[in-house]
């Protein structure tokens, strides 16, 4: 774990991941990677793996799993990328960080992006059924 070093070692940086973990990126650590990402999968895949369980509904659960830990994965680096960006190496305080909706690094670019691959995919499909 990463924060297990410095929280060993009890040196500055705890100071500044507590308070990016607390504060800063508290609602998309605790919340969505842990909580949402983490631990509702689990369950999830608990239930539906009880012997009496519908077979469309495990299925279905175990899809909603999937989906819930691939965003835990989009949550963990954002919370590394931006948790970088967010405070200075100087240790001279924190960095402001304007998430942009519009523009070349904003979230419809980045949707975009993301969603060229499905396309992709989806067309590869059609031409090529798997």
């Amino acid at each position: 774990m990463a924060g297990a070093v410095p929280a060993y070692e009890s040196g500055a940086e705890w100071h500044v991941l507590s308070v990016l973990l607390s504060e800063r990126l508290g609602f998309s650590f605790w919340i969505v990677q842990v909580l949402i990402g983490s631990l509702l999968p689990f369950v999830l895949l608990l239930v539906s793996m009880r012997p009496r369980t519908n077979e469309t509904l495990a299925k279905t659960l175990s899809g909603l799993a999937s989906v819930l830990i691939l965003m835990q994965v989009f949550a963990m680096r954002w919370n590394v990328v931006v948790g970088g960006q967010l405070f200075s190496k100087s240790f001279r305080g924190f960095v402001d960080f304007p998430l942009e909706i519009y523009g070349r690094e904003g979230i419809i670019a980045a949707g975009i992006v993301l969603a060229l691959p499905l396309m992709a995919l989806w067309v590869a499909n059609r031409l090529l059924p798997l």
